[in-house]
């Protein structure tokens, strides 16, 4: 933040909510047109998501 609050934040404001870490994996499922029943399935990748802490205003003073 800026001295003198130029962008004119209040107290305990909340700019970022954070975010829970996971983990998740991807697949392909490739499904029949005409049934709909499932031909194949593969695992594609996996996808890591670190935790975000939440970020919220606290003016001094």
């Amino acid at each position: 933040m800026l001295p003198n609050n130029p962008g004119g934040y209040i107290n305990d404001q909340l700019l970022d909510p954070g975010q829970q870490g996971c983990v998740v994996e991807l697949y392909r499922a490739i499904y029949d047109k005409k049934t709909g029943t499932l031909q194949n399935e593969s695992f594609m990748t996996t996808y890591s998501y670190e935790a975000r802490d939440a970020i919220i205003v606290r003016i001094q003073g």
